[in-house]
C-alpha cells in the first residue's frame, strides 16, 4: 500500500495494530499546510478507490 501511495504522490505512514486476532494497518497522510492540500490528497485517494477521512487535529 505504502508503495501505491508513493506513485500517486502521497507520502504516508502505516500503523499496524493487532486486535482480538485481527491485524489492521492504519494510514496517517500529512500534516498538511492547508485544508484545501488536505482535501486534495484525499480527492486522489478516493479518485483511486482508497476509503479515507479527513480528521484535524490541534497540534
Amino acid at each position: 500500500m505504502k508503495a501505491r501511495l508513493a506513485l500517486l504522490g502521497v507520502d504516508a505512514k502505516i500503523k499496524s495494530k493487532q486486535d482480538n486476532g485481527k491485524m489492521t494497518n492504519r494510514i496517517i497522510v500529512g500534516p498538511f499546510n492547508s485544508e484545501n492540500e488536505a482535501n486534495d490528497a484525499i480527492n486522489t485517494l478516493k479518485d483511486n478507490d482508497i476509503s479515507a477521512t479527513l480528521i484535524i487535529t490541534g497540534n
